[in-house]
């Protein structure tokens, strides 16, 4: 049957294409038997200085091209008895003989480049066999050369071969592998024995030079955990146990999720991971440089057995963020003398001591950090004077980070942090230009008793200035407490010197201020204050509406000539917390608020959120212990719990839908309504266990000058 030539993908009669294909094949037959005697002949020559492994890679790459000729075979046999098409997703006779050896005319390319750039005793070889792959063995015609060639660079612009990670050497695989888990990384080398032999750990290597190294390459110089894993490694059977304690005895880094054994593990089981896993790190002890143990699961998991005390004498860096492993360090008594570098996640409390032993012993500590911007280290009494001491016995420590000021100017640890750090030491590398840095978190709460509470900041200061220690500052929020009244007829005034530096920096950076009011004003001379990236003001205050209003600093009511507060000119979010009605008290019972213009109204800058909270209390229907026992008690409870719940957050809805003309009214001066969202949350009261529900009032509003859905500045 004739056919178009837009038909014809051959352009020539299948007969014409199947000689072609045969004589192809005759060619790259009879240049597989000239590179099989080029290796031959090749690994005569350098019998004497070949060793194993470098007979085992060629033999490697001869494996794989036989392999190659079995999938060959393989494609013969699956062929139709009709247009003689191959099966399955097999190219048509236009290509497929290309399409046969693209594969190892690129790898060996690849295989003769990495080769190429080695020092490796076997690399003349190798580069000569891939030579004669592209056409340059002697004995091959002028004609078949420039063919073969022509068709390598068809088969490199057709096919995109993979990498071969045999054709790598031992250390760059076990590089790669460190990317990996170790249990993916143990699964990798089961893929062949070339793999294998370059994966596994080997104590000592032969360098190019002919030299021992003593530097293990194998995967297993990383432990790698995570906590999706934490479950296989607790049920290794106990052969599998001693293999990985054989290997895992020179690890180098460590990256581990702790616990391993999650609560009942180790009962059901009868074996623990954890122990494992500490074993393994107590055998690494001399080798063991990075170290970085993680939290999951809440740190609800179960420490293993004590071992006894282990040195980490080459341990440089540990990073922990599990309180469990900290407690388990300590109570073994690990010690790590070569540590430079420690950090851990917040730490205050009963945690601050597992840290503490770790500081004291680690006298060549450089730097302790927390894992995290916003994270702490924080403690007081003794705990906290055995940390200071510990800290003063690092001579070399340099910078500390996230150490906290406490909830309300709590600075009272400051003075035994200054005589821990006022060494002569300290002072002699001072002197000679190292350079110290001490970070502290801090929300500064601004009271009438401002002063007094930050004594022990300003002397701290004043030393560090002294000392040359850089002091840097962390925090996103200010509270401004004008809910106290004062003896005096007027608030006392603003602090100066460092400590008033560093309440303006803070209040420049904050995002979020307090205004807790019902009592006597800040000072005047507070005024300095501005909150250039205040976006959220939050207003709590349960006294008389009209002492509220009272409070509030004149200084804080200063507007621009557009309106907006010169203060808080980002404001666009109040979050107003005021008043309560008990029991079932109507909404006319509530706190009000006095109507626009009031001080209130003129702090909220670009306003475009406005929040009211209310607590309702408890509300009267609650049936309690006076249900009646049968049967289905549990479920007539559950039923009558339901009814309850329902009916509260209802009336929380209603009275809060009454309040919202209310609270609009204050802030409506020049901005418009345009969403309302009000609901009712009902919780258990921590110390009746009665239910109390909380009401919540959203008011969406513009801003002056603004149109709906454009950004207000």
């Amino acid at each position: 049957m004739d056919r178009d030539d837009s038909d014809d993908r051959g352009a020539r009669p299948q007969s014409a294409n199947v000689d072609d294909a045969l004589d192809q094949l005759g060619k790259e037959k009879h240049r597989t038997d000239t590179l099989y005697r080029t290796i031959q002949t090749q690994l005569a020559a350098q019998r004497a200085s070949l060793t194993a492994g470098d007979v085992g890679r060629v033999l490697g790459h001869i494996t794989r091209g036989g392999d190659c000729l079995k999938e060959a075979a393989d494609c013969l046999s699956g062929l139709t008895e009709g247009d003689g098409s191959v099966r399955t997703g097999v190219a048509d006779s236009s290509w497929s003989v290309d399409g046969g050896m693209c594969v190892a005319a690129v790898s060996d390319s690849k295989r003769a480049r990495l080769d190429g750039h080695s020092d490796h005793p076997a690399a003349p070889a190798a580069a000569a066999a891939a030579a004669a792959s592209a056409g340059g063995v002697s004995g091959v015609s002028q004609q078949d050369e420039q063919t073969q060639n022509q068709q390598h660079h068809n088969h490199q612009q057709q096919v995109a071969c993979g990498p071969c990670l045999c054709g790598l050497e031992g250390p760059l695989v076990c590089e790669m592998a460190s990317f990996l888990t170790t249990i993916e990384a143990t699964v990798l080398c089961l893929v062949n024995k070339d793999i294998n032999s370059k994966a596994d750990y080997t104590a000592n290597t032969t360098t190019t030079e002919d030299k021992t190294d003593d530097t293990p390459f194998g995967i297993y110089h990383n432990l790698t955990i995570a906590k999706e894993e934490c479950k296989t490694w607790a049920n290794l059977n106990q052969p599998t146990r001693a293999r990985l304690k054989t290997k895992l005895g020179n690890v180098k880094t460590a990256r581990i999720a702790w616990p391993i054994d999650s609560p009942g593990r180790r009962r059901s089981s009868g074996r623990s991971g954890g122990r494992l896993v500490a074993e393994c790190l107590a055998g690494s002890k001399s080798s063991l440089e990075d170290l970085h143990m993680t939290s999951w699961d809440g740190d609800h998991g179960k420490n293993p057995g004590r071992l006894p005390a282990v040195v980490f004498t080459k341990l440089r860096l540990l990073a922990v963020t599990s309180f469990k492993c900290l407690t388990y360090f300590r109570k073994c008594n690990w010690t790590f003398p070569s540590l430079v570098d420690l950090r851990v996640s917040t730490t205050t409390g009963s945690q601050l001591p597992d840290v503490t032993h770790i500081v004291r012993s680690s006298p060549q500590l450089r730097t302790l950090t927390t894992t995290n911007s916003w994270e702490k280290i924080d403690g007081r009494g003794s705990d906290w004077c055995e940390f200071a001491s510990a800290l003063g016995q690092c001579p070399h420590l340099t910078t500390i980070r996230g150490l906290a000021i406490g909830i309300g100017n709590d600075c009272s640890h400051l003075p035994d942090l200054q005589k821990a750090l006022d060494t002569p030491g300290a002072k002699r590398r001072t002197e000679v230009g190292v350079k110290k840095t001490i970070e502290f978190e801090y929300d500064p709460s601004i009271s009438c008793t401002f002063s007094d509470e930050t004594r022990p900041l300003h002397t701290f200061l004043t030393w560090a200035g002294g000392v040359r220690v850089s002091i840097e500052w962390l925090g996103g929020k200010v509270r401004m407490d004008c809910s106290k009244a004062v003896s005096s007829s007027m608030a006392p005034p603003a602090v100066r010197g460092p400590v008033a530096d560093v309440v303006k920096q803070m209040a420049s950076q904050a995002a979020i201020v307090d205004l807790y009011l019902g009592g006597s004003r800040l000072h005047d001379s507070w005024k300095d204050l501005h909150f250039p990236a205040a976006d959220l003001l939050q207003i709590v205050g349960t006294a008389d509406p009209q002492e509220v209003i009272e409070s509030i600093p004149k200084w804080l009511l200063e507007v621009d000539e557009d309106g907006n507060n010169v203060c808080f000119p980002k404001i666009d979010y109040l979050d107003i917390s005021m008043g309560r009605v008990g029991d079932d008290g109507p909404p006319a019972e509530a706190w009000h608020l006095p109507a626009a213009p009031n001080a209130l109204s003129t702090l909220l800058g670009s306003l475009r959120m406005f929040d009211f909270h209310r607590d309702y209390g408890e509300l009267e229907g609650w049936a309690g212990d006076d249900e009646d026992e049968d049967d289905d008690e549990d479920a007539v409870w559950e039923r009558e719990r339901e009814l309850l719940e329902q009916a509260m957050k209802e009336h929380g809805k209603g009275c809060m839908r009454a309040l919202a003309t209310e609270c609009y009214e204050v802030v409506k001066g020049g901005y418009h309504l345009t969403d309302v969202d009000v609901s009712c949350d009902v919780e258990d009261d921590e110390t009746t266990t009665q239910p109390v529900s909380y009401g919540r009032l959203q008011l969406k509003v513009l801003a002056k000058g603004a149109t709906a859905g454009s950004p207000t500045d």
